[in-house]
């Protein structure tokens, strides 16, 4: 009777350690409610840029490229986010890598054509988008930076835990 008290002592112990497990895995209130501003604000972002598209068939060249790219870029941050919140996880090191790669794909492709305004003289309001948007690209080289660093750690880690599996195989 008293290893029957033990064994179940240990399975309510492995238990209660299993959903501490889950729960530090699951995405915080906030990590939520910042998840979930940004899948907002991406859906305003490509709303507009849609709707300008659609409704308005004179707009020249240029403008309905950045219109579609600003779309494109919005669908695709609605879709990371919409990943993390239907997961409820945190997000595994290899999807912060392609977080981040979008995070810096979008900046970039904000930078480049006004960077290409402020050269042709477009004034202050294409300097300040020029330096808002770097900000935002040394922002997300950073957060790049970071993923990669931890995504190589983890599978360096990997393979070491192989690496002793083997050995304590054979």
């Amino acid at each position: 009777m008293t290893a029957d008290r033990h064994s179940s002592a240990d399975a309510a112990s492995r238990s209660l350690e299993a959903v501490r497990l889950l729960q530090a895995q699951e995405l915080s209130r906030g990590a939520r409610a910042f998840h979930a501003m940004v899948f907002l604000a991406a859906l305003g972002v490509t709303s507009m840029a849609v709707a300008l598209l659609l409704t308005e068939p004179t707009l020249p060249a240029r403008t309905v490229a950045a219109l579609a790219l600003t779309a494109l870029g919005g669908v695709a941050w609605m879709t990371v986010t919409a990943f993390v919140l239907f997961r409820r996880r945190v997000m595994p090191a290899r999807h912060r890598v392609v977080a981040a790669w979008l995070a810096v794909v979008a900046t970039t492709a904000f930078v480049a054509p006004a960077a290409v305004a402020a050269g042709r003289g477009g004034g202050t309001l294409a300097m300040a988008a020029v330096v808002v948007g770097g900000v935002g690209l040394v922002v997300a080289l950073r957060v790049l930076l970071i993923a990669r660093r931890r995504l190589r750690a983890l599978e360096a880690r990997r393979a070491e835990l192989a690496a002793e599996l083997a050995r304590s195989a054979s």
